[in-house]
């Protein structure tokens, strides 16, 4: 029933972060975060990478200041999801600074998060190269090609590792992982000993130790590294999860039931958890929140192939265009922004793209930025679709006249243009013109009864008296 969520890892570098004590969650914690991609580099907007700089501070003490502020710049834009510009970013380092292994990392770093494995491979081994007895270096690949299926390799980086630095409390972790996939459960578990000796606090390695024991069936151990864990880091996510399934399996659903919802408000966007809760609410006969639950993942599945679609082209605007609308209807709209903004960057006249961006700029408060895109949509195609988003922007920018006129050309009929008729209405009547007003609020008063014709030439005439 218990799920290997820690070695299906599609974000490596948690493997290779800040100090395992200063980690906020175990692997699991880490792939379980990992919502469906959504930036526009497809960057999972809960990963939190940690940082590889902290975790080699003394290589970076060597570089000139210049290029450690550079570097951190760089690292700043993969935390952040800015893909494409942390690889450009650290080309150009790598240009000036070429025998520099940490800006090969950083560089690897992003590139496996865009999928772009033989590069991040190729990337990881020349900082191998150039410092060969770094052990993180070794620690990083290794964590890589674990990630990519490539666990006899992963095990000689760990190994490589431990022998040039046998504290290492995270190459033994991983190496604990990379155990457990070859089904060398109490070798893992001596591995997952040795991270905890080394660092007590090491919370991935309590979490990842939990799972070895669950599979030898020695769950009342397992059961107490989950709680130390949880005691360790109260956010670890994946370890309210995995012992939600240890009590699910135990038939102990109330228990399970909580802790799987404290698994989910920590990280709302993950699919197992979700499929974990609604499989206790099933069992607890509660049909109507499992159908909520099923719900959700329906359409994190949804995002999930959209990003899939973007992945197979990123050189085409329309897979960041259907990501950027699915992410406004689920309102996260710095993550639509970024999509829209993508598509412009491969297509400037690309008509869904303006007024995308533009009712993402609406949604944020920045409305002539709205109008500025909405009216370059026009100039591409004037639909009155287009003429709908820059009536809403111009409405809440308080140019009633501009606005009615734009609601007229999209011959649109609802309670907000009502409303701002009315508010017109009262502009014109503060201005002096009399007629003009009650025309509005006849206007106004039309639409609220859903008698009015569709379009008027009120705001036509108004608009133009005011040039």
């Amino acid at each position: 029933m218990r799920r290997f969520a820690l070695l299906a890892a599609t974000i490596w570098l948690c493997g290779c972060g800040s100090h395992p004590s200063n980690a906020p969650e175990s692997a699991v914690d880490h792939q379980a975060s990992n919502a469906p991609a959504a930036g526009a580099d497809a960057q999972p907007a809960n990963a939190r990478p940690a940082s590889y700089l902290d975790a080699s501070n003394s290589s970076l003490r060597e570089l000139d200041p210049e290029t450690q502020a550079a570097l951190r710049q760089a690292e700043s834009l993969t935390t952040t999801g800015k893909l494409g510009l942390a690889v450009e970013a650290l080309s150009r380092i790598i240009a000036e600074h070429p025998k520099t292994a940490l800006a090969f990392v950083l560089r690897a770093q992003a590139n496996a998060l865009r999928r772009n494995d033989a590069d991040a491979l190729a990337d990881l081994s020349m900082a191998v190269e150039l410092e060969p007895q770094k052990a993180t270096h070794y620690v990083a690949r290794g964590f890589f090609q674990l990630s990519r299926g490539n666990t006899a390799k992963s095990i000689d980086d760990f190994d490589t590792a431990l022998k040039l630095d046998p504290k290492d409390a995270r190459a033994y972790n991983d190496r604990g992982m990379a155990r457990v996939t070859v089904g060398e459960l109490k070798r893992a578990v001596e591995d997952f000993n040795q991270a905890i000796e080394l660092d007590p606090k090491y919370v991935n390695a309590y979490t990842n130790r939990s799972f070895a024991l669950v599979k030898l069936d020695r769950r009342n151990e397992a059961l107490a590294d989950l709680d130390l864990a949880l005691q360790l880091d109260p956010k670890a996510s994946g370890a309210y999860d995995s012992r939600g399934m240890l009590r699910l399996e135990t038939h102990d659903y109330q228990t399970a039931l909580a802790d799987f919802t404290s698994a989910i408000k920590l990280d709302g966007n993950n699919a197992a958890y979700l499929g974990h809760r609604r499989e206790t609410f099933l069992k607890l006969e509660r049909y109507a929140e499992a159908q909520a639950d099923g719900s959700r993942i329906e359409r994190l599945m949804q995002l999930a192939a959209l990003t899939e679609a973007v992945f197979r082209d990123r050189r085409s605007p329309k897979p960041y265009l259907d990501r950027g609308d699915f992410l406004m209807e689920e309102g996260q709209i710095e993550n639509a922004l970024a999509n829209f903004d993508h598509a412009l960057e491969l297509d400037s006249k690309q008509w869904r793209g303006l007024i995308g961006r533009a009712r993402a700029w609406i949604r944020r408060g920045e409305f002539q930025k709205a109008v500025d895109d909405s009216s370059k949509a026009l100039a591409i195609d004037p639909r009155q679709e287009a003429y709908a988003v820059r009536g809403d922007a111009y409405r809440k920018l308080g140019q009633y006249a501009k606005a009615v006129a734009d609601y007229d050309a999209a011959e649109r009929i609802d309670a907000e243009v009502a409303e701002t008729w009315l508010l017109y209405s009262r502009e014109l009547r503060e201005a002096g013109r009399a007629k003009e007003s009650d025309e509005a609020l006849k206007r106004a008063n039309e639409l609220k009864s859903l008698d009015a014709p569709r379009v008027s030439r009120v705001a036509a005439t108004s608009v133009s008296g005011q040039k």
